[in-house]
Formats: structure tokens, C-alpha cells, sequence
């Protein structure tokens, strides 16, 4: 999404994304990442506006992309706490500690239906430094390889 929340020519916007998930009881709103960061809405509240909107709008679930560590760890630790859904990175360790939930399951129509969320290594490089001490991007997760390959 890239905090394009309005819509435009080229961006559907939250509210239609909102009306789509609201009319099928079987949706599941998925984001990939980057969410917290594009418009200056997005910027000026560090991503928790966005993190409400994507709350109201019934999102379900989300990977954790570079640009949620944009701001740093401490608000992108007040932002997993303020989102409604939760957000994925089984990579992500931070001071040698999962930082992010590593997976969730969802059940829909007696379906149980997995997700989960890697982080590109790149996030350290590709994002603002300050703030970034301690956090490590391994280039495989073996808490995602046990999960799928039991």
C-alpha cells in the first residue's frame, strides 16, 4: 500500500479495499508490507494512522516490509501493538529474539489457512540506520522451515 490510503487513478484506496473486505464474510485482507510509509499521513504519525485506518478497514494480517522499520524499532513495536491484525517477520530478530510473531493461521469456512511473513535481508541498508541497532535479518528461517516442513 505504501500509506496510499486516498484513492487516485492508479490507487483503489483503503475505503473501496474496506467495502470489498465488509462484502464477503470469506474474505482474508492480506498486506505484504511497506504499508507504514508513501503519503505525508503516513509520515507525520510514523505509520499509526495507517496502522488504524488498516485496523477499521478489518485487515487481517500483514508482513512486516522495510519500510515499517523506518522509524525505528521502538515505533515499529508501537505499531504492532496498535494493529488489530498481526505482523509477520519469522526472520526478524532483534538483540538475538524473534521481534515479530513468525506465522498465524486463519480459519474460514472450516479451512485453516497459513501465513507467514519474511522480511527482506536488504531492510538494513534500505531503510534509516538510526534506530536499527540490534535488529538482524537471517537470510533463512529455520522457525519457518520447521513450521512448514515438520
Amino acid at each position: 500500500m505504501h500509506g496510499y490510503v486516498t484513492e487516485s487513478e492508479d490507487v483503489i484506496g483503503l475505503g473501496k479495499i474496506a467495502a470489498l473486505k465488509a462484502s464477503d464474510d470469506d474474505a482474508i485482507l492480506v498486506d505484504a508490507g511497506d504499508a507504514t510509509q508513501g503519503l505525508p499521513i503516513a509520515s507525520l504519525t510514523k505509520g499509526a494512522d495507517i496502522i488504524r485506518l488498516m485496523n477499521v478497514a478489518g485487515y487481517d494480517v500483514m508482513a512486516a516490509g522495510n519500510h515499517e522499520f523506518d522509524f525505528g524499532i521502538d515505533i515499529l513495536k508501537q505499531n504492532v501493538a496498535l494493529a488489530s491484525f498481526p505482523m509477520l517477520g519469522a526472520n526478524v530478530l532483534y538483540n538475538g529474539s524473534p521481534l515479530l510473531e513468525a506465522q498465524t493461521v486463519i480459519q474460514k469456512d472450516g479451512h485453516r489457512i497459513g501465513f507467514f511473513g519474511i522480511s527482506t535481508t536488504q531492510t538494513a541498508t534500505s531503510t534509516n540506520p538510526e534506530g536499527m541497532q540490534g535488529l538482524y535479518l537471517r537470510m533463512k528461517s529455520k522457525r519457518q522451515k520447521n513450521k512448514l516442513h515438520p
